[in-house]
């Protein structure tokens, strides 16, 4: 059988998930297990601003109701910065407008659809973090294939832990260390 063939055939991957795909899809277009792949796309955003985050000494808080009463998707409270990527109805946005600008919150909008080139996306978390004068000055693609492979790290260690609640926090923890020690490195 050629790595090029176009006969699907099972998959599993190392978490235990099955799909069918063509061969030449996993050999030369190197797709992995799409559950896997959904399951990271859909917290790369917050994923993006931590890591970015975490370079500057920054506090990311995830989903938190306790500034403004309605869930921000990211909130950087030490910056009074919200960043969300999903848009709600127009009433909950008018709303979230209307409280963030009442307690000084600066909420920026970066919408992302699953599948979107991630290191474009990253680029743009580093404009909103220019904007209001943290500049990141880090090579975009190695950002992002370093947040994809800790992603998958991670994701594989609690599949066999089975700790999710904990696990995310301590994602964070280990791309925070990982940021320290780049930032020591170029003191």
């Amino acid at each position: 059988m050629s790595r090029s063939s176009m006969r699907s055939v099972w998959w599993k991957c190392s978490i235990g998930h099955s799909w069918k795909a063509k061969i030449y899809e996993r050999t030369i277009e190197r797709k992995g297990c799409r559950v896997c792949e959904k399951e990271y796309q859909s917290v790369f955003p917050q994923l993006v601003v931590s890591y970015y985050a975490a370079q500057k000494g920054l506090k990311v808080l995830l989903g938190t109701a306790d500034y403004i009463g309605i869930p921000l998707e990211i909130y950087i409270p030490g910056e009074k910065l919200a960043i969300e990527t999903i848009v709600g109805t127009k009433e909950i946005e008018l709303v979230k407008e209307h409280l963030c600008q009442q307690r000084n919150i600066r909420r920026i909008i970066v919408p992302y659809k699953e599948n979107s080139d991630e290191a474009e996306y990253a680029s743009k978390i580093k404009k909103v973090f220019q904007s209001i004068h943290i500049f990141v000055s880090s090579d975009t693609d190695e950002d992002v294939a370093f947040i994809r492979q800790r992603f998958f790290e991670w994701r594989k260690q609690i599949s066999t832990k089975g700790d999710h609640i904990h696990g995310y926090e301590a994602l964070k923890g280990t791309m925070e260390a990982h940021e320290k020690e780049v930032l020591k490195a170029h003191d």
